[in-house]
């Protein structure tokens, strides 16, 4: 699409970068009405699904923790804080969904439409200012001049997501507090002001907080909230720690120590690149050390290194390779498996044979690789029983590396493999009836009302899965990602698109 000024000068006195900021200011005012109406939505969604939906009012002293409705069927969740109304999780997986996220994306969203709606009253009506709903429930524009004033959806969340740990009285003190400077405080001002509401109200948790200070220390490689570990062609990882502050001090004069070394045995990197290279040298050492012990009778005598690999090779890289005709390009690619070991714990990337070898070669104390050829996908593998045997599903999680239930990203190696067509409906233990589902998406499919099925072109070959809601909702997963498949009725008019 192309457009000249004279298109968006129209209406403007033939000014085009007026009509523009016009137009800017337009487009932010109907983002953030459909910020609220999917809060509102959301809401409403909330209250069509309460606790009662589950257990019934009933049947409550019956539901508890240890029963088969508890563990195998819906449950109530508290997603918000203290006070707040519990939902039902075929809700949440229902929601999370509808709105393209992710299961826990879904609930941390939904937590905070929840604080803010019912805890934090202030905040909600600082965020909906000028807007009003019609009778049909729908968020529409009263006041166009007072929706610019309105209290922006991300920064609502941000209050919201620092009071949930507060109990009541906490909350509403930090949504009166806020009331008049909520859209300019920052995030540092907000966790002083939350901070203090809880001094205030909790006093006890507050002063357990301060005495469990210390197992907030951490040292983490390269750790995702949801617990993914990449490496690429680079070889590098990011390494985050919170340490006491005499071991920290410890560790930066070692670091120093160690940098300068390398410097007078020739390194060539700065200051910040010797100092990381020094970390991975007092690692080697300590190693070291441990293998000399060893074979003294005191030691554990650990491998320093331990990984598996798979290595993907182009049919014509092998040719070129077998003509000696092979170029820089045609190098073949590593992928790092998790496994048991150090390097392994890195997990799901890939990286050069290069780097690869970096990592062997480099390494002062005994190396252990285990290097794997490609499982031939095109072949389908079956087995008698019920039970998936260990080829079968390292066939199916590298097919597929994460959960197939739309936009889940967890990892197919901590995963179930499941029957697509249950086994007690006579479908077969087989490659091609498989598929990796996390724990609680295998839960949604087997007592939750989801369901799916593999997804075939018109030639019949299998492109992804299809997965239909309980309510109904249906989802196309491929290698491109999550999209929704629904097109009809149930959306016609609706702007949660």
């Amino acid at each position: 699409m192309t457009w000249q000024a004279d298109d968006v000068g129209h209406g403007s006195g033939g000014n085009p970068t007026r009509a523009l900021l016009a137009r800017v200011r337009t487009a932010r005012r109907a983002q953030h009405l459909a910020d609220v109406e999917v809060a509102h939505a959301t809401v409403a969604w909330v209250e069509a699904h309460p606790e009662q939906a589950v257990i019934g009012l009933a049947d409550a002293a019956a539901y508890t923790w240890d029963t088969p409705a508890f563990l195998h069927g819906d449950r109530p969740l508290d997603l918000g804080g203290p006070g707040s109304p519990l939902v039902t999780e075929a809700a949440v997986l229902e929601w999370a969904a509808a709105l393209g996220m992710s299961t826990d994306a879904g609930r941390a969203f939904i937590g905070h439409v929840v604080e803010l709606r019912y805890r934090l009253p202030r905040t909600w009506a600082a965020m909906t200012r000028g807007l009003e709903l019609d009778d049909d429930g729908r968020v529409r524009m009263a006041d166009a001049r007072e929706v610019d004033h309105a209290l922006p959806w991300s920064r609502a969340r941000l209050v919201a997501r620092r009071t949930m740990h507060l109990p009541a009285e906490g909350a509403a003190f930090v949504d009166d507090q806020l009331a008049a400077v909520a859209h300019k405080i920052g995030p540092t001002a907000l966790e002083r002001l939350t901070t203090e509401a809880l001094v205030r109200f909790d006093p006890e948790t507050a002063e357990q907080q301060a005495l469990d200070a210390a197992d907030t220390r951490h040292v983490t490689i390269d750790q995702t909230p949801l617990g993914h570990r990449m490496v690429d062609h680079t070889g590098t990882v990011c390494l985050d720690a919170t340490l006491d502050v005499t071991d920290a001090a410890d560790l930066d004069v070692a670091l120093a120590v160690v940098a300068a070394q390398l410097q007078e045995q020739g390194h060539t990197g700065g200051l910040d690149a010797r100092r990381a290279a020094a970390l991975g040298e007092i690692a080697r050492r300590q190693l070291e050390d441990d293998q000399h012990d060893a074979r003294t009778g005191t030691g554990t005598g650990r491998a320093a290194r331990d990984l598996t690999v798979y290595v993907h090779v182009s049919e014509d890289a092998i040719r070129a390779a077998a003509h000696g005709t092979a170029d820089a390009h045609q190098e073949p690619l590593a992928r790092v498996e998790p496994g048991p070991g150090t390097l392994s714990a890195l997990g799901g990337g890939f990286t050069s044979l290069e780097v690869l070898h970096r990592w062997v070669t480099e390494s002062t104390g005994r190396t252990s690789i285990a290097v794997r050829p490609v499982i031939d996908q095109r072949t389908q593998r079956h087995a008698e029983a019920y039970e998936f045997p260990d080829r079968l599903k390292e066939q199916v999680r590298l097919a597929e590396p994460t959960c197939v239930f739309p936009w889940c990203r967890r990892p197919s190696r901590r995963a179930d493999i499941d029957h697509v067509e249950p086994h007690a409906h006579g479908a077969g233990t087989s490659t091609d009836n498989a598929a990796p589902l996390c724990r609680r998406h295998h839960r949604a499919k087997t007592h939750l009302g989801w369901r799916y099925e593999r997804a075939l072109s018109s030639q019949g070959i299998a492109t992804g899965w299809r997965w239909t809601s309980h309510d109904g909702l249906d989802y196309l997963i491929t290698p491109a990602g999550t999209t929704s498949a629904t097109t009809g009725p149930a959306e016609a008019g609706t702007t949660l698109a």
